[in-house]
């Protein structure tokens, strides 16, 4: 038999582990709530100077977002500096002044390792910008969604970002799959068929779902009862499908090889040319115009919310996107996947001299 002395030993002795090892735990688990926190707060802060230097074209401020020592770490400052300029010489051409932006961020994870901290987030901006020429300059707004794979590291009491991965809707480049554009056969491509096609669903549907809507609970989301193509050369096709076809959205009859079943599609539902030549050579939709910016542009005015523009790079249609919105100057903006799109003009990110537009009226 335990003396008692012994007994109340040990229990004092077994309650003094329970306790240090739930005060451990604890300790483990507010040092991770204090770093994910902390992570947030800079972040937050991060990207609202990133909003900042796009307003005022000065990024002099955002140097000390990167670890400049590293070889993607001065990579990553060095594309933050390209896009800064590269929208203020859009908005220069185009005689427009960016007056404010706004960022929204949501981290998905956090993951802390033994030299860096692994960040999984997504953002969406908001900029607000005028015409310079404008009467009274009402303001326009648009945004774009971004998802960032981040790498900070902690030195000298400070974070810094040695990684910053994304794909950039205000860059000039694309990453889709092509399809080599074709010469549209006139007789073919001229057949007309009204098709029932509602245009205000379709927008309606394209605002909730295109992955960068600011003014909404989550909306860096997309549908999902469709599949994400966007690891498979680009999910444009797919979403501007969806925008047409899906009964909430525009209401279009699938068919005549354009079709999604199970996850699975058509590549007339999913590729960005063979998607553009479904639409006119079914009769679905016409062709208002082809070719660069200044030949099209005064064929712009004739596109409506829930048109369709198509991209074409040197000889291949590379992306689509969908018209959701006119600006004060009757500008069209559009909505897209790949990368995600809220309302942006419709040339945003696409100023290279070998683009090629084509601009789509759907007949319904």
């Amino acid at each position: 038999m335990i003396p008692k002395k012994v007994f109340y030993n040990l229990i004092f002795t077994g309650l003094l582990l329970i306790i240090s090892t739930i005060c451990f735990n604890s300790n483990l688990v507010i040092k991770t709530v204090d770093i994910k926190d902390e992570i947030e707060h800079i972040l937050n802060i991060y990207f609202m100077e990133r909003c900042s230097s796009f307003v005022t074209g000065n990024y002099q401020n955002l140097e000390n977002q990167f670890d400049l020592s590293s070889k993607y770490g001065k990579w990553s400052f060095e594309h933050e500096k390209k896009r800064i300029d590269f929208i203020n010489k859009w908005c220069s051409l185009r005689e427009i002044k960016l007056v404010n932006a706004e960022s929204k961020i949501k981290i998905f994870s956090i993951k802390e390792n033994k030299n860096s901290i692994k960040v999984y987030l997504s953002d969406i901006t908001k900029i607000g910008y005028i015409y310079l020429n404008q009467d009274e300059a009402p303001l326009n707004e648009f945004s774009y969604g971004t998802r960032h794979s981040m790498t900070l590291i902690y030195k000298n009491g400070n974070y810094y970002i040695t990684t910053d991965w994304y794909n950039d809707p205000l860059d000039d480049t694309i990453q889709e799959t092509g399809t080599p554009a074709q010469n549209i056969i006139e007789s073919e491509a001229s057949k007309y068929i009204w098709v029932k096609y509602d245009r205000k669903k379709a927008v309606e549907y394209a605002d909730k779902y295109c992955g960068a809507n600011f003014y909404i609970e989550d909306g860096y989301k997309y549908n999902k009862k469709y599949r994400n193509f966007a690891d498979l050369g680009g999910d444009c096709a797919n979403f501007a499908s969806q925008v047409l076809s899906d009964k909430e959205a525009g209401g279009i009859k699938m068919g005549g090889g354009w079709l999604y079943r199970n996850g699975e599609a058509s590549a007339s539902w999913v590729n960005a040319g063979a998607f553009t030549y479904h639409m006119l050579y079914s009769g679905k939709a016409k062709l208002i115009a082809k070719g660069k910016y200044s030949k099209v542009i005064n064929s712009i005015q004739y596109l409506s919310p829930g048109d369709i523009i198509a991209y074409q790079r040197k000889n291949d249609i590379v992306h689509v996107s969908i018209v959701t919105a006119i600006d004060s100057m009757g500008v069209p903006m559009v909505n897209s996947h790949t990368n995600d799109r809220y309302h942006v003009p419709w040339d945003l990110g696409w100023n290279s001299s070998d683009i090629t537009f084509w601009l789509l009226k759907i007949n319904g």
